[in-house]
This record gives C-alpha cells, sequence and structure tokens, in this order.
C-alpha cells in the first residue's frame, strides 16, 4: 500500500511539473503578444509624422525589451529545471534509464542540426529581445 501512494505522489508530480512547463510557455506567448502589440502601437504613432519627442517612447519600448529579455531568461530557467525533475521522476516510474526509451514520456535536449539552432524558440524569443533593446536604445539616442 505505501509503494502505491508513493507512485501515485510520483505521479502527481511528474504531472505538476509537465504543467507547469506548459504553463510557462504560455506565459512567454502572452507576454510576446502583449509586448507585439504595445511596439506596433508605438511605431504606427510614431510614423504618423507629428512632431515631437519620441525619445522617451522608445526608452519605454527599450525598458520593456529588456524586461521581455529577462522573463525569458528566467522562464528557459523554469523550464529546464522542471524538465529534469520530470526526466528523473519519468525514469523512477518506468524503470528506464535509457534517454531512448524515456523520450517516449517527455522531450528532451538533444543534437540540432546548425541551422535549426538559431530558430529555436528558447534561444530566438532571447535573441529578438535584445536586438530590440539595441533598436530602441538607438531610436532614443537618434531622437534627441
Amino acid at each position: 500500500m505505501t509503494n502505491n501512494i508513493l507512485e501515485q505522489a510520483k505521479l502527481e508530480a511528474f504531472r505538476q511539473n509537465w504543467e507547469q512547463m506548459r504553463h510557462a510557455e504560455n506565459m512567454r506567448l502572452t507576454f510576446t503578444n502583449f509586448y507585439a502589440l504595445i511596439v506596433a502601437a508605438v511605431l504606427a504613432f510614431v510614423s504618423q509624422g507629428a512632431q515631437g519627442d519620441y525619445s522617451v517612447l522608445f526608452i519605454v519600448l527599450a525598458v520593456l525589451s529588456l524586461l521581455g529579455l529577462i522573463l525569458c531568461l528566467r522562464i528557459k530557467k523554469a523550464l529546464e529545471d522542471h524538465r529534469d525533475k520530470a526526466q528523473s521522476l519519468a525514469s523512477e516510474l518506468t524503470g528506464e534509464k535509457n534517454e531512448d526509451d524515456l523520450k517516449k514520456f517527455i522531450p528532451f535536449h538533444g543534437p540540432r542540426p546548425p541551422c535549426y539552432k538559431f530558430w529555436y524558440l528558447r534561444i530566438l524569443f532571447p535573441s529578438l529581445y535584445t536586438a530590440a533593446i539595441i533598436f530602441f536604445g538607438l531610436l532614443a539616442f537618434w531622437a534627441n
């Protein structure tokens, strides 16, 4: 009976880690959607051609981009932690020690082709936020 309770607890912990990984991905996509909406609105406002000092708007966009970068890096670390824990729990629950057999239960980091590495989302999001920080910082400097 004790073994069954232990197995149930491990299974629940596995499920919770898996759901937390999905929640983290949804959180990143939600922030990115709001970020894209704000950037599009500011750029549409600036493109109207009205005269004014837009450096404050570009500084706000640069700070928002910095927050996006920090969020992406934090989510990336959380995803790796939850994936490692889920991998450990899957190994304990199934008795499998071979990573190839465990891939049936949870995706793992693995070698990717060189052209795919840049487009891998966990690398692409931080790269785009870094580029946005630089771009909006330069625009804020240039707008003065």
